[in-house]
């Protein structure tokens, strides 16, 4: 049964929620829960061995960031998305390996024959969401690379083990198609360790000439090809790790709480200079998982997530090389990516961490019950709060703007994470002129997200309210955490802060 969840994440996509990615985690939730309680029920034990202390010692260290969050619910959210991943490293049993391997392959190539398609489709048609990026079942360019780039050792091994090593040239094609940079960079090294590992076969494999072409791909990218559009891109990346950076050095034994990048990233940017002009002031994703557990978590918390990876690799190169290589996978992908944040690559990650032997010691299910219960509960009721805007966001579309509140409002009531449900809830409200409203709903929002978009937002319906005092604070800290259009938002204040002085 656990070999269907390996096959079922990278696929699935559910177009009738606003973010069809969340069936992925809404599918390990569940599992993790029922599987756990089968095992309750049928008192049967889980598995333990000393490797998997890593594991649990990063978990706590993930919970205990609860007590540094700014926004509590935010944080218990996230951690419904990610700690159920964690738990799969216990149920995952030694019988099922092969199975898992097998469902796992299969969604590689399914999910690289898609994203193949969607480059020639998106090059000789349509561009596409991305450009001609290609996305396939993932959703993102970005998302699509990840996980690519961390099932490649495990397919890899499938594929030799069926003698048809040449289908390594799907997934690769893939992550090339993605013009995903630091994946492209990333896939050198997984693949010049392969070429270490192969170079006393006596049949020169075809893993190992992939090798020499991509070396060769990566140099002719470096020396020969444009790259001048990347440079805002790499900018970009580097902006938001200087202000992981400065989110760590405020906030060192805690962080900001798991999750807490997304509350707090609007804040911490204004201080840091940049000389490009940000797309938004509001992020939940720094690009490096390292910058992001630190700021989250806190110094220790980042240096158990690497005694984790360090421990799991070192101890699974002598014992599972492919295993030892999905950690490797892991910890590049997570150089310039968010792997743990993706469900699909995670995943993978659970299944190289599963490879630890068992020794004799095992425990109850019951604690582990418990919690995969409490964050089962939490995430469905995500689940079921973006079903709700989905349908809440269609009727604004559509002109329905009391139609859109009434479904906005059970969303936001099931859900109290979500700063876009309040902010789609208060632009509802503007159009019915309900400006009380609004200026709840936008309040709500920047509590969640405290960027400078929705502050200016805030102060326009303060203003429409007539509450001029308040409309110029709230334009004020738009400008000062940066705003689109913020030349007009300065008019606006210094219009209205002209009219006060002559009264």
């Amino acid at each position: 049964m656990t070999a269907v969840l390996f096959l079922l994440v990278p696929l699935a996509v559910l177009p009738v929620t606003y973010d069809n990615y969340l069936v992925k985690y809404l599918l390990i939730s569940v599992f993790v829960f029922a599987e756990v309680s089968r095992r309750f029920l049928k008192k049967e034990r889980l598995a333990f061995s000393p490797q998997r202390i890593s594991v649990c010692i990063f978990v706590l260290f993930l919970f205990l960031s609860l007590f540094a969050a700014k926004n509590f619910w935010v944080s218990l959210v996230q951690l419904s998305k990610i700690i159920p991943v964690f738990l799969l490293c216990f149920l995952i049993g030694r019988g099922e390996k092969k199975r898992i391997l097998s469902a796992l392959s299969a969604a590689v190539l399914v999910v690289s024959v898609v994203g193949i398609f969607q480059f020639f489709y998106f090059l000789l048609i349509d561009r596409g969401s991305f450009g001609n990026r290609i996305y396939s079942t993932l959703g993102n360019p970005n998302f699509l690379s990840s996980f690519l780039i961390v099932s490649f050792p495990f397919f890899v091994n499938w594929a030799e083990r069926k003698s048809a090593p040449a289908l390594a040239i799907l997934p690769y094609a893939a992550v090339v198609f993605s013009q995903t940079a630091g994946s492209i960079i990333a896939l050198a090294g997984i693949l010049a360790l392969i070429f270490l590992h192969e170079r006393k076969k006596p049949i020169f494999p075809f893993t190992r000439g992939l090798f020499l072409f991509h070396a060769t791909l990566v140099l002719f990218l470096v020396f020969f090809a444009d790259l001048s559009g990347k440079k805002e891109s790499i900018a970009e990346r580097f902006f938001k790790w200087k202000v992981g950076f400065e989110i760590v050095r405020k906030n060192p034994v805690l962080g900001v709480g798991i999750g807490g990048v997304k509350t707090n990233f609007a804040v911490y940017q204004a201080g840091v200079r940049r000389d490009f002009k940000l797309k938004s002031t509001s992020e939940s994703k720094i690009h490096n998982e390292f910058i992001q557990i630190a700021a989250e978590t806190g110094i220790a918390g980042f240096l158990s997530f690497v005694f984790l990876l360090f421990s799991a690799a070192f101890y699974l190169s002598k014992r599972d090389f492919y295993a030892h290589l999905t950690v490797v996978a892991f910890a590049l992908d997570s150089m310039t990516n968010f792997p743990l944040h993706l469900p699909a690559s995670s995943i993978v990650f659970a299944a190289a961490l599963s490879s630890f032997e068992d020794s004799e010691k095992s425990f109850g299910p019951l604690p582990v019950l418990i919690i995969s219960g409490v964050l089962a509960v939490v995430f469905v009721r995500e689940f079921l709060a973006d079903r709700f805007r989905f349908v809440g966001y269609g009727y604004y579309k559509s002109g329905f703007y009391q139609k859109a509140v009434e479904y906005l409002e059970k969303a936001n009531r099931l859900s109290p994470a979500s700063g876009k449900i309040c902010y789609f809830l208060g632009m509802a409200c503007v159009k019915l002129k309900d400006y009380d409203g609004a200026v709840k709903a936008f309040g709500n929002s920047v509590k969640i997200r405290n960027y400078g978009e929705v502050f200016n937002d805030l102060g326009n319906a303060y203003y429409l309210k007539g509450d001029y005092g308040s409309a110029v604070s709230n334009w004020r800290r738009a400008v000062a955490l940066g705003v689109d259009g913020e030349g007009a938002v300065i008019k606006n204040i210094e219009k209205l802060s002209a009219a006060s002085h002559k009264k």
